[in-house]
């Protein structure tokens, strides 16, 4: 009796395979994968068309267990996975068919466990043997060497052939192997049709290659690529360009399948326009033909394929291919539409001008993600760089699109390296007055406040910084104001600073914060220290500024030094990690210390227990204080 009938069934099928693996075996199996079954009594053996690939399986009984291996990565684990699982649902479809066209004979059974072996991984039981049945071979290697070296060469031949029916990885091998070997002849199209079809099956992918199928899947195209050497070593450079720039599109088409970020194909991008480039070197294409492709490819490519084309290639183009690269680059330029603010004022002259037409602010953020209008902008960048272009030439580049704050900061930045910083504080005007209220248009605000204080226009500066400062009061702001103001002036604007971050917690509709950190920040970057500690105890304020509040008042009131710091130590220890609990057993020093100056040390003691008894749920730090011995 045949295996299916007593041994396999769907039921041991999903308990092997478990659930998931068998609903992926059922649907490659449906989709007709399975290719190629040969089946005996106890065995089959079949190719499966993977993801990348095709695989091996096999499905054979061994002393009364059910066995399996699959070339794939999860059946080199010994797991039986979705291609076991789709032969073995092929298998079974037969088991009603016993005397089909599939079914091996008694030759074929041999054909099949010799092959088997000879390729196996290793298999997996179903049923009650130990391990170590399960793993030891029906016939040792060794075994099996010796019985195939014994075969004359018209029986290894024709287990050669045969193998090559059913085994779709030694077919591509020796197809491969025959294309790469042209042995000082050309190739007709017919086999180069032949190895086009070769190099789509290698790199184009029927699901998703995960990170643990990539070895598999990149050696698969290193071997389909191995003959392109051969290829432009025997003077088929015609050829070698197409089949390169083939293959580079293929890896194109199948990359969003596969999971790269291993950085296992960026060899394989390298050595395929390696090989392209020397090819073109012998073949020497018509230049302008070459010219429209390498820009087509560096414009659509998300890989990054052909990038710097015009430098890499410059010895290939030659004078007649850079012209007509340079006049493809600027005709697709042209048809780019420019982008604009999506706001303009119709009534607004600004200086500098902006481009004539603008699209809606929806059509500015999508075309502003558009990878090829990423692309075309850098090559005119590029080339208008190569070419020694003047920055208004570079700017009017970068004015094509103008839809964020950080397309005008860009041109800003090219002026103020120029050293026009008029120009410049122009272009930072005109971007800030489209965009006032960005959240990311700082940056222009940035650059305003350090042109204008590179022109030494210190009122403007202060003005630009108070605008900074209503949004965002901090301390280094405040700071930044008081640099920017001169003489008499700062008293007026310092109060009207403070005065503005109290009425901010005044309304608590516009404070940013809980408590008062912002003002005592600001007090003591201001150096009124008395200040900052009236506005901490009215309204609160961050650890760590409290920390600097209690340094500040060390000397002159330790007993309010002290009393911070205690409530402080209260609030490291209830945070509960490691790293508090180390700075609160450095601030626990500083209360001894400052017990000691106040002559209340054997207070300190209590004090100690106290602290222990209020945090004992937290073990860890009641650890490290048991550790503190000298505390």
């Amino acid at each position: 009796m045949s295996v299916p009938g007593d041994l396999l069934n769907r039921t041991v099928l999903r308990q092997l395979a478990g659930n998931k693996a068998f609903q992926r075996g059922e649907r490659v199996f449906a989709d007709g994968r399975v290719h190629q079954l040969r089946f005996g009594p106890d065995r089959a053996v079949a190719r499966v068309q993977g993801a990348s690939r095709a695989y091996r399986v096999k499905i054979w009984r061994s002393r009364g267990d059910l066995q399996f291996t699959c070339e794939c990565p999860v059946g080199r684990e010994h797991v039986l996975c979705k291609h076991g699982v789709a032969v073995g649902l092929a298998w079974l479809r037969e088991q009603d068919s016993p005397q089909q066209s599939g079914e091996a004979s008694e030759e074929d059974e041999a054909v099949l466990e010799s092959v088997a072996e000879a390729h196996s991984h290793g298999g997996t039981s179903h049923g009650q043997s130990t391990a170590q049945e399960t793993a030891e071979p029906a016939v040792a290697p060794a075994e099996l060497r010796a019985y195939v070296q014994s075969l004359d060469k018209k029986r290894l031949l024709s287990l050669a052939l045969e193998a090559i029916d059913y085994d779709e990885i030694l077919r591509r091998r020796l197809m491969l192997e025959t294309i790469g070997a042209p042995q000082g002849r050309l190739l007709g199209e017919a086999e180069l049709k032949v190895y086009r079809q070769l190099l789509r099956e290698a790199i184009e992918v029927n699901d998703f290659v995960d990170y643990d199928a990539m070895p598999d899947y990149v050696q698969g195209i290193e071997e389909a690529l191995r003959p392109l050497e051969a290829l432009l070593e025997s003077g088929q450079a015609a050829a070698v360009i197409e089949l390169c720039e083939l293959a580079l599109l293929e890896l194109e088409r199948a990359s969003a399948a596969t999971d790269s970020s291993d950085g296992s194909l960026n060899g394989i991008y390298d050595e395929l326009q390696r090989l392209h480039h020397a090819a073109c070197l012998d073949a020497r294409p018509d230049p302008a033909a070459l010219a429209a492709r390498l820009l087509e490819y560096e414009l659509e490519g998300g890989l990054g394929i052909f990038n710097n084309a015009v430098n890499t290639y410059a010895d290939v183009l030659g004078p007649r291919g850079l012209a007509a690269y340079g006049q493809l680059l600027q005709d697709a330029w042209n048809r780019l539409p420019p982008l604009r603010p999506a706001k303009i004022e119709s009534d607004t002259a600004t200086s500098p001008p902006l481009p004539s037409r603008s699209k809606s602010k929806r059509e500015a953020e999508d075309n502003s993600l558009d990878y090829r209008r990423f692309q075309l902008t850098a090559l005119v960048e590029r080339f208008a760089q190569n070419s020694g272009a003047d920055v208004d030439t570079r700017v009017a580049i970068r004015a094509r699109d103008l839809s964020s704050p950080q397309d005008f900061t860009a041109i800003v930045q090219l002026y103020r390296d120029a050293g026009r910083y008029e120009s410049a504080l122009e272009w930072a005007q005109t971007g800030l007055s489209h965009f006032p209220e960005a959240q990311d248009s700082s940056g222009l605000r940035e650059q305003l406040i350090e042109l204008n204080t590179l022109l030494g226009r210190h009122e403007a500066v202060a003005t630009l910084v108070w605008e900074e400062f209503v949004t965002r009061p901090d301390a280094a702001l405040f700071r930044r104001l008081k640099t920017s103001v001169t003489g008499e002036a700062w008293a007026l604007w310092r109060e009207r600073a403070l005065a503005h971050v109290r009425q901010s917690l005044a309304d608590p509709g516009k404070s940013r914060a809980r408590d008062a950190s912002a003002l005592v920040e600001i007090l003591l970057a201001d150096g009124d220290a008395a200040g900052a500690f009236a506005a901490a105890k009215t309204g609160g304020c961050r650890i760590d500024l409290w920390l600097e509040i209690a340094a500040n008042r060390e000397n002159g009131h330790p007993a309010e030094a002290l009393e911070i710091y205690r409530q402080q130590l209260d609030v490291m220890v209830a945070r509960g990690d490691s790293r508090s609990y180390q700075q609160a057993a450095g601030l626990l020093r500083k209360i001894r210390h400052l017990y000691h100056r106040l002559n209340r040390g054997t207070e300190f003691g209590a004090y100690r227990e106290t602290v222990r008894a209020t945090h004992r749920h937290r073990r860890g730090w009641v650890k490290l204080l048991d550790a503190l011995t000298r505390i």
